[in-house]
């Protein structure tokens, strides 16, 4: 997991106020430990990506605005560290 200090995020193209910090967990395919008689090797399996961040709502707006129900968008974050990742 890595630690970030500044992240910005978007959701369907418009930048959301969040608070400073954050987490990222990137998932992917995983190593996992798979025992047979007296060795062990291993398997690949799926990891889900994880961000967690704190969205500040202004006074006025409405979270619902934000994220309207049954409408799929993208997500970009962009790490202080220079990565962008588009969910």
């Amino acid at each position: 997991m890595a630690v970030l200090g500044i992240i910005k995020v978007f959701w369907g193209g418009n930048e959301l106020n969040i608070k400073p910090g954050g987490s990222l967990k990137l998932g992917g395919v995983i190593g996992s430990p798979v025992i047979y008689g007296t060795q062990v090797g291993t398997a690949g399996k799926m990891a889900e990506s994880e961000i967690k961040v704190k969205a500040v709502v202004r006074s006025g707006e409405r979270v619902t605005d934000l994220y309207p129900p049954l409408v799929e968008q993208e997500m970009q974050v962009h790490c202080d560290t220079g990565q962008l990742f588009v969910f």
